[in-house]
């Protein structure tokens, strides 16, 4: 009598859903192998299924399965305030190694943070950095060594700063956990006011997405939402606001000019995907990372009028052009220097498009 092959052995027919099980258990098993014994890939030990898989094969399993556990377990880091990822030598080694990759790409940080005399070391401040740039190369590159306190500033900032950023970045394999070391947050008021609660900093770019769709690297401008959120936010908890600005940001990547732009405004329309058309590769820049004063706003104010609103936004403007005056000579291209920095507060209910 023939033997029926469609029978595993012991005779015992499995459902597809008990087949897939099984599947996903030797899968889990041989990532679990991997992990104990990661030099003996396709050793007869391996579950039956995966013994005849190349090393290869076998890496990507255990390298998948281990991101996606991570992935798990870090989902909601996110959203907390106090949690985070990058301490100590983990890190020390990241905000080393973004600032090497970023040097041997061309773009350096030669005179490290400049610090404004006017802040305390164990000060709370909600910072506020300019210009958004084509990919926030400064902030990413440079501010996780700000972030996470790994710098040799005169002045160290000792609590905890949050960069509070968009969302759509922690859907990004790879850019989400770089982020999450340099203790990221989603740039939601929530979020925010948790995070200013617990006793921590934040950082974030009031411009987003509708001042990167505008990057040209011939003039530098600042642009803020109507409602201004972040102001409101600082007032609410009494927590001084001091702005940055990452001189050079706007020269990292060349832009094409009205073409660029047509390119620019296609993409946002057809994909929304809010990044420029520029330049692949960042052009060699030296990029200055300077503080400008403290603002103070006062006790905290649970429901801050707009009169107040507005009072502290003219207060942080004039604080803003005195930095971005103060340095633009000796750290723009002069012709860029020559046009000033041209702040724009967007018109009520507009959207970030082009």
């Amino acid at each position: 009598m023939a033997q029926d092959l469609s029978l595993p052995i012991g005779g015992v027919r499995r459902s597809p859903t008990q087949q897939n099980s099984k599947y996903f258990k030797d899968v889990f098993t041989a990532a679990l192998y991997s992990l104990l014994s990661p030099f003996r890939f396709g050793a007869s030990s391996l579950p039956p299924p995966l013994r005849s898989l190349s090393p290869l094969k076998l890496s990507f399993i255990y390298t998948a399965f281990w991101y996606l556990v991570f992935r798990w377990v870090t989902d909601g880091l996110r959203r907390k305030p106090t949690a985070i990822l990058g301490r100590s030598m983990l890190g020390r080694l990241h905000s080393y190694l973004l600032r090497s990759c970023s040097s041997l790409l061309g773009v350096r940080l030669p005179k490290g943070f400049e610090v404004s005399p006017s802040m305390k070391k164990d000060g709370q401040y909600l910072f506020c950095y300019h210009p958004h740039g084509a990919v926030t190369w400064t902030a990413f590159f440079f501010g996780v060594t700000w972030t996470t306190g790994n710098h040799d500033s005169p002045e160290p900032q000792q609590r905890q700063t949050m960069c509070c950023t968009a969302d759509v970045l922690f859907r990004i394999p790879i850019v989400r956990e770089i982020i999450l070391l340099g203790n990221a947050r989603v740039a939601q008021p929530r979020v925010m006011s948790e995070c200013l609660k617990a006793g921590n900093s934040i950082a974030l770019n009031p411009g987003g997405v509708h001042e990167q769709l505008r990057y040209r690297n011939d003039h530098e401008e600042a642009y803020f939402p109507h409602r201004l959120g972040f102001i409101r936010i600082a007032l609410v908890h009494g927590v001084p606001l001091v702005p940055i600005y990452f001189f050079g940001e706007n020269q990292i990547f060349r832009d094409f000019g009205q073409a660029g732009n047509r390119v620019t405004r296609w993409l946002y329309k057809n994909t929304g995907i809010g990044a420029p058309f520029v330049s692949p590769i960042p052009c060699s820049t030296d990029v200055r990372f300077v503080f400008g004063d403290v603002i103070d706003v006062g006790p905290p104010d649970p429901h801050p009028s707009n009169e107040r609103i507005n009072e502290v936004f003219q207060k942080y403007c004039a604080a803003l052009l005195k930095l971005f005056n103060e340095n633009k000579d000796a750290a723009l291209p002069q012709e860029v220097a020559k046009k000033g920095l041209r702040i724009i507060r967007r018109a009520p209910n507009r959207p970030a498009s082009l």
